[in-house]
C-alpha cells in the first residue's frame, strides 16, 4: 500500500514536471483553500505533490487563500503547507500535510506544530477528530470523508491552537487559533468558474494531474522504480535493526544506572544513623550489670533484715552488735562536727590517716540527693568482692532509709511455743520491707557503673554541645551507667542542633533514624512500665497495712463486746 501511494505521488509530480497544460477528462472539481490566524504579512507556502509550489502573502487580518485549484481525482492528492503563526517575536512555523485517497476518500492529516498544541479536524460538519501534539510538536490522525472531494460537494476544516512556553512559573500559554478550510466545488468550464479571490495568483495553478494517455508510457518505469524501492527498504532493515539493538542496549544501561543510583540512595547509611548504633553498643551490657547489682544489693540488705548468720546483725536477739557497727561507722566516716550546733563534736572521731576522704563523705549516709539521686552514675559494683567508698555510702544510706531498727531474732524456743503466728507475722513484715526496698535497689542497679569504655561515644554528644571532656566525664561518670546512657539517648542527644541538621538526609536514612528513635522510645516505656509495677506493689502493701490495722481495731472492738 505504501509503494502504491508513493508511486501515485511520484507519478503526479512527474506529470507536473512535464507541464500538463490543460485539464484531463477525469478532472471534475476545483479546490478552494482559505486560512485565518496566520502571522500578518507572513508568507504561506503550498506544495502540491512533490514539486508544484504556490505562495500567498498573509493579510493584516491574518487571512490568506488559494483559489481556483483544479483537482484530478485519478491520483492521490498531497497538499503540504508551511504557515507562520504567532505575534511579535514569538514566531512558529506550522508544517501541515494532507494526503487524500481518491478511492476511499480518506484523509491522512499529519504535521509539526508547537508543543502540546490542540489540533481538531472536522469533515462536512458531521465527523470530527481531535489530537494533541507530543513534546516535539508532531501529531497524526486519519478521518474518512463521506463524499469525495472530486465530487465537488465536500470539504474539511482544521483548527490548531498553538502554545508558547513561558518561564517563572513554567507554563504553556495559547498563541491563538489557526483555521484552515479546504473545500471543493464542481467545475463547469474553466472560464465560467466564479471565485471570491482574496489573493489573486499570478498564473493558474494545477493540482496533481496524470493524463490517462500517458499511463502506458510510465508503467515500465514505475515497475522498475518499485523494485528499486523494495531493495532499498530491505537494505534499510538492517539499519533499523541496529537502531533497535542500540535502543535496547541504552535502555538496559539506563535501567542498571537507575538501580545503581537507587541503591546508593536507599542503602547508604549516614553518619547520623551510625551514631545511634555507636551510642547503644554498651547499653545492653550496662543493663545486665545493673540487674546483677540490684540482686546483689538486695541480697545484702535482706541478709541484714533477717539476721543471716555471718553478718554483724546476727550476733544476738536484737542485733546489738550490728547497731554498734553502724554507730562506729558514723563516728569515723559520716560524722560532721558542726551539725546539731557543734554538739556532734564530742562523738565524731578523727580519721586514722591524713587523707581528705572524710570531707567528701560527710553526711553521705543521710544525704539522699548527693549520695543517690543526683549522680547519673554511681561508682558501685556489687558483683565483685571489693567494697568501694561509694558502695559503703550507699549501704549506709539504705540502712537509714529502710528498716532502721532491726527486728528481734526469733529463737527456737519461741518458734516451738508459737510456731505459726510468730513466724508468719515476722516473715510478713520482712516481705513488706523488701517491697519498699526493691525500688531503691532497682534504681541503684540502673545507676551502677557500666563496662569499661561505655563512655567513649556518649561523652562525645556532650562535647559537641560545648562541654569539655572533663566536664562530660564528671557529668556522666568514667563508665556511664545504663541510667546515664539513656539520659543521653532519650534527652541530651535531641538537644544537640547537629541532630536536626542531620535530618537533611536521604528519605530512607531519615526513616531509619525514625525507627531507631522508636526503639529507644520502646526501651524507655519498658523502664517506665517496670517503675509503675514497683509503685503498684508499694501501694498494694500500704493498702494491706492499712487494712490490717483496721482489722485489728475491729477485732479488738468485737472482743470487748463479747
Amino acid at each position: 500500500m505504501i509503494f502504491k501511494k508513493a508511486a501515485h505521488i511520484i507519478l503526479g509530480a512527474a506529470v507536473l514536471l512535464l507541464g500538463a497544460p490543460a485539464l484531463c477528462h477525469a478532472q471534475n472539481a476545483s479546490l478552494t483553500i482559505e486560512g485565518l490566524g496566520a502571522l500578518p504579512n507572513g508568507l504561506v507556502t503550498l506544495t502540491a505533490g512533490t514539486s508544484q509550489k504556490l505562495t500567498a502573502r498573509v493579510k493584516q487580518t491574518g487571512g490568506f487563500s488559494f483559489q481556483n485549484l483544479n483537482y484530478d481525482a485519478s491520483a492521490p492528492l498531497l497538499l503540504s503547507f508551511t504557515i507562520p503563526v504567532g505575534k511579535d517575536r514569538l514566531v512558529h512555523m506550522n508544517e501541515l500535510a494532507y494526503l487524500i485517497n481518491p478511492d476511499t476518500g480518506a484523509v491522512e492529516f499529519r504535521g509539526k506544530v508547537t508543543r502540546a498544541a490542540n489540533v481538531v479536524i472536522n469533515v462536512d460538519g458531521a465527523q470530527a477528530k481531535a489530537s494533541i501534539s507530543n513534546g516535539a510538536g508532531f501529531f497524526e490522525m486519519d478521518i474518512d470523508v463521506a463524499q469525495k472531494l472530486s465530487a465537488g460537494q465536500s470539504g474539511f476544516v482544521t483548527s490548531i491552537i498553538n502554545t508558547h512556553e513561558s518561564c517563572c512559573p513554567r507554563t504553556l500559554t495559547p498563541l491563538g487559533a489557526l483555521r484552515l478550510t479546504v473545500s471543493s466545488a464542481p467545475v463547469v468550464t474553466k472560464s465560467s468558474i466564479d471565485f471570491e479571490n482574496n489573493i489573486l495568483l499570478n498564473s493558474p495553478s494545477w493540482a496533481v494531474s496524470v493524463p490517462s494517455e500517458k499511463t502506458a508510457q510510465w508503467r515500465d518505469g514505475l515497475r522498475g522504480m518499485a523494485t528499486e524501492l523494495s531493495s532499498s527498504i530491505a537494505a534499510q532493515t538492517a539499519i533499523l535493526g541496529s537502531f533497535v539493538d542500540a535502543q535496547t542496549q541504552l535502555n538496559t544501561q539506563r535501567a542498571l544506572q537507575e538501580m545503581q543510583a537507587r541503591t546508593i540512595k536507599d542503602y547508604t547509611p549516614s553518619e547520623a544513623l551510625c551514631r545511634f548504633g555507636s551510642l547503644t553498643q554498651n547499653l545492653a551490657n550496662s543493663d545486665l550489670r545493673g540487674r546483677a547489682t540490684q540482686l546483689a544489693l538486695s541480697e545484702v540488705m535482706q541478709g541484714r533484715n533477717v539476721g543471716r548468720a555471718g553478718t554483724s546483725f546476727a550476733a544476738n536477739a536484737a542485733g546489738v552488735d550490728g547497731q554498734r557497727q553502724r554507730i562506729k561507722l558514723f563516728q569515723e566516716t559520716f560524722c560532721r562536727t558542726v551539725d546539731s550546733n557543734n554538739a556532734l563534736a564530742a562523738i565524731c572521731q578523727p580519721l586514722k590517716d591524713a587523707t581528705r576522704e572524710k570531707d567528701q563523705r560527710l553526711n553521705r549516709d543521710v544525704d539522699y540527693v548527693r549520695s543517690f539521686e543526683g549522680p547519673l552514675t554511681l561508682d558501685i559494683n556489687f558483683t565483685d568482692t571489693a567494697i568501694s567508698r561509694r558502695e559503703g555510702d550507699l549501704l549506709a544510706l539504705g540502712l537509714n532509709l529502710f528498716g532502721t531498727d532491726s527486728l528481734d531474732r526469733v529463737t527456737a524456743d519461741q518458734i516451738a511455743r508459737a510456731p505459726s503466728d510468730l513466724v508468719q507475722d515476722i516473715r510478713s513484715l520482712y516481705t513488706t520491707r523488701s517491697v519498699a526496698r526493691n525500688s531503691f535497689t532497682a534504681l541503684a542497679g540502673d545507676k551502677a557503673q557500666g563496662p569499661q569504655g561505655s563512655g567513649d561515644f556518649v561523652r562525645g554528644v556532650l562535647q559537641n554541645m560545648g562541654m569539655s571532656e572533663s566536664e562530660a566525664t564528671k557529668f556522666l561518670g568514667a563508665n556511664p551507667s545504663y541510667f546515664a546512657q539513656m539520659e543521653v539517648l532519650t534527652k541530651r542527644m535531641f538537644q544537640d542542633p547537629l541532630f536536626y541538621a542531620d535530618l537533611m538526609d536521604k528519605p530512607a536514612n531519615v526513616m531509619r533514624q525514625r525507627v531507631a528513635i522508636k526503639a529507644l522510645s520502646l526501651m524507655q516505656q519498658r523502664d517506665l512500665l517496670e517503675s509503675l509495677q514497683r509503685r503498684e506493689m508499694i501501694l498494694s502493701q500500704m493498702l494491706e497495712l492499712e487494712v490490717r490495722k483496721r482489722a485489728n481495731n475491729l477485732n479488738a472492738t468485737v472482743g470487748q463486746i463479747k
